[in-house]
């Protein structure tokens, strides 16, 4: 996607923020993927249903979001099951993932495979304003958010973060006012022409390294190649849906 940039929240639903995210990104009309965690979703059922009812994307994170070792490195049949329980929990909730982010970026052509046997894509992130860092500022975590951002990023940001909460509208109004040169340098914020886009991560043509071919289609070299937009709609600058 030509100006484009998606917005993605991890390691939720969270009873204390997921609303409040919702209620911003519903503002101003902006569609997200939300990639959550299985037993969050099981404690937390009505959050990953308003989460749908608003049109957000629901993409799964693993069941326990286990981390040690690195996600990918979990025996077979563990990784299998993880990415498994995870797609039962959120079908059951009326979800249909095809959309896999595993904890902590951890991949492997193995875990790609199996993600895909599920009927799931691997998804990554290309801008990580790591606002969970700790003293991270709302300011300092939007600033890194603009400065990275480029045609066809997906900026990952965590649920249970206040910054986040705090300042979103902030982040999204920034985000949808940046403009980008024909060489896809940004240019100052508020620019009026090629004003990037917010899309939901799940169909388009563009290739980039931060996703995982689709379930289904041809071998990679690499586990990480084509880049589709998430699913839903694009907005300009104004919220318009394009």
């Amino acid at each position: 996607m030509e100006s484009a940039v998606a917005l993605t929240f991890d390691d939720g639903p969270s009873p204390q923020y997921t609303l409040r995210i919702l209620a911003a990104l519903t503002k101003l009309r902006v569609r997200a993927t939300f990639f959550v965690i299985g037993y969050l979703a099981e404690a937390n059922p009505d959050l990953v249903r308003q989460e749908l009812r608003l049109g957000m994307t629901v993409g799964n994170h693993s069941y326990n979001h286990p981390q040690v070792p690195p996600f990918a490195q979990l025996p077979p049949q563990l990784l299998s099951d993880e990415i498994a329980l995870g797609e039962q929990v959120l079908g059951r909730l009326g979800a249909q993932p095809r959309l896999f982010r595993p904890p902590g970026g951890s991949t492997s052509p193995q875990l790609v495979r199996a993600a895909a046997a599920l009927g799931q894509r691997v998804v990554l992130w290309s801008v990580d304003p790591a606002d969970w860092s700790p003293g991270s500022s709302a300011k300092e975590i939007t600033k890194r958010v603009l400065s990275a951002v480029r045609p066809g990023s997906i900026v990952i940001l965590e649920v249970a973060q206040p910054q986040n909460r705090v300042r979103l509208r902030g982040h999204l109004g920034a985000v949808t006012s940046l403009a980008f040169a024909p060489d896809g340098k940004t240019l100052a914020s508020g620019g009026r022409d090629r004003s990037v886009r917010l899309w939901d991560v799940d169909a388009g043509k563009s290739r980039a390294p931060w996703l995982g071919p689709r379930p289904g289609g041809p071998p990679q070299d690499r586990p990480m190649v084509h880049l589709d937009p998430i699913e839903g709609l694009a907005f300009t600058r104004d919220g318009k849906t394009v």
